[in-house]
């Protein structure tokens, strides 16, 4: 995808000064990331040019499974034909809280 494209490196590279490169190491002292911050006027025009960019920062749609999909909207009829009991959080979460761990797999 983006990995070593020579534009990236080109900018990164003519703005070198003004960069500021950081290493993150665990605690054994091992270099595990390395952090870059350069300038924003860098990173928006870095956005202009790959679109992924700002989908990454501001995704604007999720693939939901078309299973899922229609099992909502089941449910939603459901609720509406009062064929659906609706618990407060607080009520359900303590209704939870009693399932013992063998019987959770066996929740539909």
């Amino acid at each position: 995808m983006l990995r070593g494209d020579s534009s990236i490196i080109a900018l990164l590279n003519r703005n070198e000064r003004m960069m500021n490169l950081q290493y993150i190491a665990d605690k054994s002292g091992h270099t595990t990331a390395v952090q870059l911050q350069i300038p924003i006027e860098d990173w928006a025009r870095l956005k202009q040019k790959y679109k992924e960019f700002e989908e990454e920062e501001n995704p604007t749609s999720v693939d939901i499974p078309d299973w899922q999909i229609n099992l909502g909207r089941q449910e939603l009829e459901n609720i509406a034909k009062g064929n659906t009991e609706l618990l407060d959080w607080n009520d359900a979460k303590k209704q939870l809280s009693y399932i013992p761990a063998t019987d959770i797999m066996k929740i539909p």
